[in-house]
């Protein structure tokens, strides 16, 4: 879905048509989010079965189970979170898009994952990392698709 949505908002950009660059952003997120949508029910409902494919002990499919279920809750942000780094590419936001990314995969995911190494529980905890960071980098990404709103698309025709 991103490398659809890059060329149609940025030609619609481009071509200063604003009510095809707010189209395109919007089917382009509708669509994102319904793709992550699917694949987090499919996920959630066949976490046992997925976790079974692989010849492990029972304590450590239960702990993959459990990955499973906590880490795709982040789906949906994450889903928004690469729609938006899409249409940050497509409106000449590259740096917004670069900081959405390093956000969302490194600069809270990581610190969080290894502050949560820090509590007795670690082994359950560590994966709520994943949607914790995904929902600072929507946060971050919302308040970044505003102030290009703002200043960018309010001259479009």
């Amino acid at each position: 879905m991103n490398n659809a949505l890059i060329p149609i908002v940025s030609y619609n950009y481009g071509k200063r048509d604003r009510k095809r660059v707010d189209e395109g952003i919007k089917y382009g997120m509708i669509y994102t989010l319904l793709i992550m949508a699917v694949g987090l029910l499919g996920l959630q409902i066949f976490a046992d079965q997925l976790a079974g494919i692989f010849s492990v002990a029972p304590e450590t499919q239960k702990l993959c189970v459990l990955a499973i279920r906590i880490v795709t809750i982040g789906y949906l942000f994450a889903g928004a979170n690469i729609a938006y780094q899409g249409i940050f590419q497509a409106l000449g936001c590259g740096i917004r898009s670069l900081i959405l990314s390093l956000l969302r995969l490194i600069v809270v995911a990581l610190p969080l994952a290894w502050l949560i190494t820090k509590f007795q529980n670690a082994s359950v905890l560590i994966w709520v990392s994943f949607p914790i960071a995904e929902g600072v980098a929507l946060a971050i990404g919302i308040l970044f698709m505003k102030q290009i709103a703002d200043k960018q698309l309010k001259g479009l025709k």
